[in-house]
């Protein structure tokens, strides 16, 4: 994210989870600070997200909505703190939006054909287990079509206040 009143650099949504479990195994198998600290730098630098939103999440202090978000619309590259995107659109398909998705994580995580990638798809806690499953379908295919080995599977990990949304996290795999 550019240009952002709300925050500097890149955005993420989901990665942070990744992150979070694979430091946490990590010490919980008896790695000290240090290693654990080496882990998650090197999950932070090979990993991407990119989420979108149908609606603003509605913070629990104020009990209204960060931004208008009209009917029809959806926002684009989102924030996990409840920050709007990097554009608006028109509502489209599935595969339109995860088209969208899918190009951002891969442009900006430059991954080689034949990788292994962990693609994690969540529903920010508002996305019925269905329509993640349509998300996940799509994602798959789109990450197969670009030459890479895909282990997709949709998650309900992170919740997001009130949000609807969907947001798709890669990790390109460790050769260590």
């Amino acid at each position: 994210m550019q240009d952002s009143l709300y925050t500097a650099g890149r955005r993420g949504v989901g990665a942070t989870v990744l992150a979070e479990k694979i430091a946490g195994a990590a010490a919980e198998g008896g790695a000290d600070l240090a290693k654990v600290t080496d882990i998650v730098k090197h999950v932070n630098e090979r990993s991407r997200s990119f989420g979108v939103a149908l609606s603003s999440c509605v913070p629990p202090g104020s009990g209204k909505a960060i931004f208008d978000l009209p009917e029809g619309e959806i926002e684009l590259g989102i924030g996990i703190h409840g920050e709007p995107g990097r554009r608006r659109a028109a509502l489209g398909r599935a595969s339109e939006v995860v088209d969208v998705m899918v190009e951002a994580v891969l442009s900006d995580l430059k991954a080689k054909r034949g990788s292994k990638v962990l693609a994690f798809v969540n529903g920010m806690g508002g996305t019925p287990l269905l329509e993640l499953y349509l998300i996940y379908g799509e994602v798959d295919a789109k990450l197969r079509k670009a030459g890479l080995e895909a282990r997709p599977k949709p998650h309900r990990q992170l919740h997001h206040l009130t949000r609807d949304g969907r947001r798709l996290a890669d990790r390109a795999r460790a050769e260590r």
